[in-house]
């Protein structure tokens, strides 16, 4: 039917509905490989992109808008119709036109290991930054996707990139409490983190507040009393600000010095915890974590 339409003079390049989904999107949504490769055949362009993004995209963070077939291929889990695509002279590093994410930067939030590699394999830039200054290996750590840090630290993805904001992979994971990321990640840069890296690190984990990756960083010789180089914002704040009070009394607990803003930012933890923090009275809990 779709080769007789096109016989007829269909356009192969139309789009309808107000994401302006072209013949090419809708085939690979649907998973159909023999429409895509007829489509591809005829001469559809394998770059046409959304003109905003999609329902799909709306709901779900890791979606761009602005999308070529190839995003949409992977957001919608058409994995097996890579290959056509390749094939067909796709960019794999083009840019989503409102958050700038490449194909391998979506494929990493997802933890698509199988098609990362795919990517990688057909030339995908392993060091693309997205306009917020994240390349796939933050966003492989910030969702705790271990399967793709792995593969993209064993391709020489730099373990070490920061945003604009100051952001490594490993502060990411640290925030989002993705313990098994972090571990991976701490094997890679344990030897040249700074001290101003690691206090990113360490308030950025207690600000997220795992005592589980608070506790890892403690084990790995972080600092209880990290903070910030110019504000002097500490990961004792971060975790009183966030009302973690396990968090805090670990952090007190292992050494962690309390200061006026700190304790000011306790206010919607236990004040007699904090107290008994202080003066040594507050009795630990059977089967505490803490020291």
């Amino acid at each position: 039917m779709t080769s007789t339409l096109l016989d007829y003079g269909a356009s192969i390049e139309c789009s309808v509905g107000p994401h302006g989904l072209t013949p090419l999107h809708l085939a690979v949504s649907t998973r159909s490989e023999d429409l895509v490769k007829l489509l591809l055949e005829r001469g559809a362009n394998p770059m046409a992109r959304l003109r905003r993004a999609s329902t799909e995209a709306c709901c779900q963070p890791e979606l761009d808008g602005g999308e070529t077939v190839l995003h949409t291929a992977i957001t919608t889990v058409k994995t097996a119709l890579l290959p056509l695509l390749l094939a067909a002279g796709v960019n794999v590093s083009s840019e989503g036109i409102y958050l700038g994410r490449t194909p391998l930067h979506v494929a990493a939030s997802r933890g698509d290991e199988a098609t990362a590699r795919m990517l990688l394999d057909a030339g995908a830039d392993i060091s693309a930054w997205c306009y917020d200054g994240r390349t796939p290996l933050h966003l492989a750590a910030e969702h705790g996707r271990v399967g793709v840090i792995k593969l993209l630290l064993g391709r020489a993805a730099d373990a070490m990139a920061t945003t604009p904001d100051g952001q490594t992979p490993l502060s990411l994971a640290a925030s989002g409490g993705k313990e098994e990321a972090m571990s991976v990640l701490l094997r890679q840069t344990s030897d040249v983190l700074t001290v101003g890296q690691k206090a990113t690190v360490m308030i950025s984990a207690a600000k997220g507040g795992s005592l589980d990756v608070v506790e890892l960083l403690v084990r790995e010789g972080f600092s209880v009393n990290a903070c910030d180089e110019k504000s002097q914002f500490s990961a004792l704040e971060a975790a009183a600000v966030h009302s973690h009070e396990a968090v805090v009394i670990f952090l007190l607990r292992n050494g962690a010095t309390p200061n006026a803003s700190a304790i000011r930012a306790s206010s919607q933890i236990s004040q007699g915890s904090i107290r008994g923090l202080l003066d040594g009275t507050l009795p630990l809990p059977p089967g505490s974590p803490v020291k």
